[in-house]
Order: structure tokens, then sequence, then C-alpha cells
């Protein structure tokens, strides 16, 4: 399961240059609902947590997290 996820994340993180600048975006944007769907809700949670965590040490710039 864990490798899997972390391809996912990194997948959320090459799919982020596709967006415009200053889009509002869902992890299931980055890798694709379909992909997002097949997702176990554990697998769901964990992307999310590790996205943001990426983002919250600043190891990903030009994100910010709306509530």
């Amino acid at each position: 399961m864990l490798c899997c996820v972390n391809h996912n994340v990194k997948q959320c993180i090459e799919n982020m240059n596709a967006l415009p600048p200053h889009s509002i975006f869902t992890i299931a944007d980055l890798i694709g609902e379909n992909n997002y769907d097949l997702l176990n809700a554990d697998e769901q949670s964990f992307i999310s947590f590790k996205f943001h965590e990426l983002i919250l040490r600043g190891e990903i710039m030009n994100v910010t997290i709306k509530d």
C-alpha cells in the first residue's frame, strides 16, 4: 500500500505544474477522479496528509491551503 500511495503523492506534485496559476484544486483533481475513487478512505487520507505536510514544510512552493 505505501508504495502505491507514495506514487500518488509524487503524481500530485508532478500534475501541479499543469494547473494554471491561482487555481483551486483538490487531490482528486491532481491524480484524477477515477484513480482517486479507486483508493480506499485510508489511502485517500494518507495522500492528503502527505501532500499537505509537504506544503507546510515548504517543499512545495506557491501553494496555499484553504479550509
